[in-house]
């Protein structure tokens, strides 16, 4: 199945390093706060308040989603994963500024409120229901191998911003790549359980 539409790799392994950088923003925003609020000499900061404020802007990327898809018929995905990859820049260029730091932040978590639903969009277009959740079982394998040799590797926090930065701008350039990508003229999907139970190998197949 993959072999015969190569669009659902490219789709699989830009979802896994939007879900890699995701994570990566989830285990550092707090140490970069901090790295700044100590080189700043500032009190301590409202993380409870900061992370409501997170779920806010990412709901109401939800809702702007609705409205991309109601008004536009423009493929913005590209431009999401570009937006994000600027708001994780920010603390890059400017780790002293905590203004323009949390403006960084919310942009990301406005283009994950928006990534969302969008990324539902493309499974339902490109994964065949029948096989989709096999597929996305794929999908993980790199994620996690990803998120593995970040922890192990031990970056440093800049480090790892640069390399959030660098997983949305590859997401870019995949979906730039699958959107030149032809619909194959011959599709065969087939059945989830053919692809987990081969019947050629059970036992039942050898005794008949």
């Amino acid at each position: 199945m993959l072999r015969a539409d190569p669009r659902i790799v490219v789709l699989g392994l830009c979802l896994a390093l939007f879900e890699a950088s995701l994570f990566l923003f989830v285990i550092n925003w707090t140490p970069v706060f901090e790295r700044t609020r100590s080189s700043t000499d500032q009190n301590s900061l409202p993380l409870g308040f900061i992370f409501a404020g997170y779920m806010l802007v990412t709901m109401i990327g939800s809702f702007v989603f609705y409205l991309l898809v109601k008004w536009t018929r423009v493929s913005y995905f590209r431009v999401v994963f570009l937006l994000a990859a600027a708001g994780m820049t920010i603390p890059i260029v400017f780790p002293k500024s905590l203004i323009l730091i949390i403006i960084g932040f919310v942009l990301f978590e406005f283009c994950v409120g928006i990534s969302r639903p969008s990324i539902t969009v493309s499974k339902n277009t490109y994964m065949p229901n029948e096989i989709r959740s096999t597929i996305i079982c794929y999908i993980r394998i790199p994620q996690i191998l990803i998120i593995l040799i970040v922890l192990f590797a031990d970056f440093s926090i800049s480090m790892e911003l640069i390399l959030c930065v660098s997983f949305n701008l590859v997401a870019m350039l995949c979906m730039l790549v699958l959107r030149g990508l032809k619909i194959p003229e011959q599709q065969a999907y087939v059945n989830e359980t053919e692809i987990l139970l081969d019947k050629s190998s059970t036992p039942l197949s050898e005794m008949e």
